[in-house]
């Protein structure tokens, strides 16, 4: 080995240790060592929903009586007694604004509302496939009651069914 090449390599580790050392040496009792210190803990969005009856679908038809009927209510639903059709949990670990929406837009025939009280008068109305924020910063661990109901106008006669969609955002 040429020891020239070594005594270079040499005095450059030398160097890189002295300038090593004296960063760490220019602390002292006035001066102490400081750096970020960070818990990085990810947004969990996380969240259940629940039928609060025995329900496995909502399904507007003991409420219908007739072709045109105003404010129907699925089965399990009941605004008298407040059992709303859904239970929202958030169980992530931020807070939550929560959608709905459908996978095709309603019929002409009909118009859809969701609530989060038992009464229809503070509903907003859903009918297409855009999502609709229905629930704004649900806690982390806490539960909403979601209410639904159907206006209809000269229904057909028949099952029309659509998917129906809850989905979440961490709120600001």
């Amino acid at each position: 080995m040429n020891t020239k090449l070594w005594a270079m390599g040499f005095i450059v580790v030398s160097i890189l240790s002295v300038m090593s050392i004296m960063t760490v040496s220019a602390l002292d009792a006035t001066t102490p060592f400081s750096t970020t210190l960070q818990w990085i803990v990810p947004a969990s969005t996380t969240f259940t929903v629940t039928f609060e009856g025995a329900e496995t679908s909502i399904d507007f038809d003991t409420g219908l009586t007739a072709a045109s009927v105003s404010l129907a209510q699925p089965d399990s639903q009941d605004n008298e007694t407040a059992t709303p059709i859904l239970v929202i949990e958030n169980t992530g670990n931020v807070a939550l604004n929560f959608t709905n929406e459908l996978n095709e837009t309603t019929p002409t025939w009909a118009t859809l509302y969701v609530g989060l009280t038992a009464s229809p008068d503070a509903a907003i109305e859903f009918n297409t496939t855009s999502p609709t924020e229905f629930k704004t910063s649900l806690a982390a661990a806490g539960s909403q009651d979601v209410y639904l109901w159907t206006t209809i106008t000269s229904a057909d006669e028949g099952t029309t069914q659509r998917l129906y969609y809850i989905n979440a955002s961490q709120a600001p």
